[in-house]
């Protein structure tokens, strides 16, 4: 990971420069392909863990809203390159700190959207965060990463979620990719006592279902700056 950072890090404060367009084109893109080849790394790694027994679900108290806020950090640059509109929806009933394993969700839900923009060619990609209180201290946290893409047809559920698979071998030349990242997204779902479930259809889209138990946080657990991206409009509150 270290030298994946120093390039990383290295191209970030590239953008603090005055670059001409044809520059800040490149200088993106380098970003963009460094970003990817770090998750790809962290993607072996952590099966790798798993694989060991090694890997643990932890519990810290985290903002939902921090998640949406990296998402689209993240990904909205790679959607809009698509010419695709991406939404996060936050469902303004969720606790604004809840308990959990914040890392492995966040790992979790970044393979599902790559994946969704990945394989979507045009239309939208919507991420759904919403809750469903079980009693006073424990909840579950349900997100929905729905897309307009490819699609798929049935396919067995073990052979879905296994190593180093992609539905078709022509996916592999066309859209990149190890195909591992199902496979870990399930085990991390699992790792920390939730499932990941999907429904889709070839030509119209997929979507991508994870519920998580979670723990409620008490209030003002997690500070946020008042400067938080918590206004743009990719965010909308249902």
């Amino acid at each position: 990971r270290t030298p994946m950072n120093g390039v990383i890090g290295s191209l970030e404060v590239m953008q603090t420069l005055d670059m001409d367009d044809e520059v800040e084109m490149y200088q993106q893109t380098a970003a963009s392909s460094a970003r990817d080849m770090m998750s790809m790394i962290n993607g072996i790694l952590t099966l790798t863990e798993l694989q060991a027994g090694v890997l643990y679900a932890e519990c810290s108290a985290f903002s939902p809203l921090d998640l949406v806020d990296r998402l689209h950090e993240r990904f909205s640059g790679a959607a809009q390159s698509k010419g695709l509109t991406l939404t996060l929806d936050l469902d303004d009933k969720l606790p604004p700190a809840i308990r959990g394993d914040a890392g492995k969700l966040y790992q979790c839900l970044e393979c599902l959207v790559d994946n969704a923009i990945k394989f979507t060619r045009k239309g939208a990609v919507q991420v759904r965060f919403s809750g469903q209180p079980q009693d006073l201290e424990r909840m579950h946290l349900r997100v929905e990463v729905m897309d307009s893409g490819i699609g798929f047809s049935h396919l067995d559920e073990a052979l879905l979620y296994q190593h180093f698979l992609q539905v078709d071998g022509s996916m592999t030349r066309e859209y990149g990719g190890l195909g591992i990242g199902l496979a870990i997204c399930r085990k991390l779902v699992e790792l920390q006592g939730g499932e990941l479930s999907h429904r889709s259809e070839p030509g119209k889209g997929s979507c991508f279902t994870l519920s998580i138990p979670m723990l409620m946080a008490v209030p003002g657990a997690v500070r946020r700056a008042p400067e938080a991206k918590a206004q743009w409009g990719h965010v909308s509150r249902s």
